[in-house]
């Protein structure tokens, strides 16, 4: 001990006092430092998560800020470890919501595995049908399914109905473009392509969105290809100062054939 710091004489004392603690001396020594750790709540909350054993909804929610915190820094695995431990420690009625959460994170870490698994738990919970969509989504993510599948594109587009019907333009979108990649890789036929482009143009969302762009492009390049490209053309400064945008609008401008625009 120096004054106010101490430190251990061999790295695998710490380990072994660790192991030495009960459970209970565990918790009091993470409820101590949560305790001084109020200036770093993203800090704290871990602690206070490793201080209790049963649900705790005020922790979770805490978890889940850190879990925001975390992915806006890009510590995506970090956020996703949040997340499930806030789906352990909160209420019922937002467990499922959570892992869902962090099944999508799980996918931008290339964890098939991961994802697949946090869906399935998700899925036995007995989502609402606002949940059941997002699941799709989820299990859309590492396929682009059979190319030219009419069936399952136009399942899609059913389940996007439902997602904006709920409030989810966001989610609607991203099935949508689950179902125009079908169009893209291989013809599923006129009455498909058609459906897509409908369901598109009836959400609440301004005609120049790249995210409602990109899915008219893939779904109907050339039935639509002189649309995209006059939207394309009225981009706001929004759109071209937010980098997920201008991807997508690329992707619009590269499958109608203006590639110079989509560089």
């Amino acid at each position: 001990v120096s004054g106010g710091e101490f430190r251990f004489r061999h790295p695998l004392m710490r380990t072994a006092i660790r192991q030495a603690a009960s459970i209970p001396q565990r918790q009091a020594a993470h409820a101590a430092l949560a305790k001084i750790l109020r200036d770093q709540p993203d800090r704290a909350v871990w602690h206070r998560a490793a201080s209790i054993l049963g649900p705790d909804e005020g922790v979770a929610g805490g978890l889940e800020s850190a879990a925001r915190h975390a992915r806006r820094r890009g510590g995506t695995a970090v956020a996703v470890a949040a997340l499930q431990r806030a789906a352990d420690l909160g209420a019922n009625a937002q467990r499922g919501r959570r892992l869902l959460q962090a099944a999508e994170l799980g996918f931008e870490l290339g964890r098939e595995d991961l994802v697949l698994g946090l869906a399935a738990d998700a899925e036995s919970l007995g989502l609402p049908s606002r949940e059941q969509a997002r699941l799709t989504w989820i299990r859309e993510s590492f396929t682009d399914g059979i190319p030219g599948d009419a069936a399952q594109a136009c399942a899609l587009v059913e389940v996007s109905v439902q997602a904006a019907a709920d409030g989810d333009t966001d989610l609607a979108l991203k099935l949508l473009y689950g179902a125009g990649l079908r169009c893209w890789w291989a013809d599923p036929g006129e009455a498909a392509r058609d459906q897509i482009v409908a369901a598109a143009e009836r959400l609440d969302v301004r005609p120049c969105d790249p995210r409602l762009l990109v899915v008219l492009a893939f779904a109907a390049p050339i039935g639509q290809g002189a649309a995209v490209l006059d939207r394309l053309s009225h981009l706001g400064s929004a759109a071209r100062s937010d980098v997920a945008a201008m991807r997508l609008a690329g992707n619009a401008a590269m499958a109608v054939g203006a590639f110079e625009q989509a560089a």
